[in-house]
C-alpha cells in the first residue's frame, strides 16, 4: 500500500469513528489507528498524526458534520450494484442520509 493510500484509509477510518463515537478523544483515536497501521517510518507517522488531527478538527466544526448529525436516518457503508448496458458497477457508498424533506 502506498503512503497516500494508507493516509486515505486512515482518514476514512478516523471520520467513521468520529461519527460513531462523537465523544471519544480524537488524539487517542488517531494514536490507536496509527498503532494499528504499524507504520515503521516515524516521520510518516508524525505527519499522518498531524494531518489526521487537523482533518478531524475541521470536520468537527463543519456544517457538513452538523447536517449529518441532524439527519434522522443515516446508513453507513452501503454496498450497491448498478447494471449498465455493457456491464456492472459494484461499489460502496460511505454514507447515505435522508433529511426531513426526503
Amino acid at each position: 500500500m502506498t503512503a497516500r493510500s494508507l493516509q486515505c484509509a486512515l482518514a476514512h477510518a478516523a471520520l467513521e469513528e468520529v461519527l460513531l463515537y462523537p465523544d471519544q478523544d480524537k488524539a487517542n483515536c488517531v494514536a490507536r489507528l496509527l498503532l494499528e497501521a504499524d507504520l515503521a517510518d516515524v516521520g510518516l507517522q508524525s505527519r499522518f498524526q498531524t494531518e489526521l488531527l487537523n482533518l478531524l478538527a475541521v470536520f468537527e466544526h463543519s456544517a457538513f458534520r452538523q447536517d449529518l448529525e441532524s439527519t434522522p436516518h443515516t446508513y453507513a457503508e452501503q454496498a450497491f450494484t448498478l447494471k449498465l448496458k455493457n456491464g456492472l458497477i459494484h461499489g460502496v457508498i460511505d454514507r447515505i442520509c435522508r433529511d426531513p424533506q426526503g
